[in-house]
């Protein structure tokens, strides 16, 4: 059973996702705040796994409380869930904790993958955040790394910059094929052969610890 906070000032909002929430099994909601401030208090006093955090609150705003939270308490995985699907927000809100960022147009399709992404300890970027905001999700995914909690399973991006930097070695290869098929008299067949050992890495260009909304 998975334990999630609600955080929003909407108390609209706040019912809406209770609501989607309750219909699902293994998901508890344990309590709603309406602030920030709210928020770390009862993220303290309730123990939860998951809590969803709003950007925009009274009081102190959702960045502010992530940041308090994650440095208290570690194994929480915090998701914000947002209407502020701008750059700043995605890179701040991840830099200070968050596991994952989901635009609340996105919520009620993408909410129940992203809540177990998260609290799988992978990070989440809804489509919204990954059309809207690509350079903070790459920014985070290239450099921010370092900034989370030791305690949190770090992605091997070493491991997926091999992988990735295989793949471009694999296009460039392939890009080299077909300008001899057109510029000499070789067939298909025999210029890819000089390929088949490198096409690995294109079909392996994935990373179990980075989730992003399809």
């Amino acid at each position: 059973m998975v334990r999630v906070l609600i955080a929003d000032d909407q108390k609209l909002m706040r019912d809406s996702l209770y609501i989607l929430l309750d219909r699902t099994a293994d998901i508890d909601v344990v309590g709603q705040a309406g602030d920030g401030r709210e928020a770390v208090a009862l993220a303290g006093q309730l123990r939860p796994d998951v809590i969803l955090m709003d950007v925009n609150m009274p009081r102190m705003d959702g960045i502010e409380a992530t940041r308090q939270i994650a440095e208290r308490q570690k194994q929480v995985s915090i998701l914000m869930v947002s209407l502020s699907v701008d750059e700043t927000s995605v890179r701040t809100a991840m830099e200070n904790g968050a596991r994952g960022y989901l635009s609340k147009g996105d919520a009620f399709e993408e909410l129940i993958p992203a809540i177990d992404a998260v609290q799988e300890q992978r990070l989440f970027f809804s489509k919204a955040i990954r059309v809207q905001c690509p350079n903070a999700v790459i920014g985070y995914m290239a450099a921010g790394e370092e900034k989370r909690s030791a305690k949190n399973p770090r992605p091997n991006w070493a491991h997926l910059r091999d992988r990735y930097q295989g793949t471009m070695q694999y296009a460039k290869q392939t890009m080299n094929v077909a300008r001899d098929v057109c510029q000499h008299s070789v067939t298909v067949r025999s210029a890819s052969s000089r390929t088949r050992e490198n096409s690995r890495p294109l079909r392996q260009l994935r990373h179990p610890d980075v989730v992003v909304a399809p």
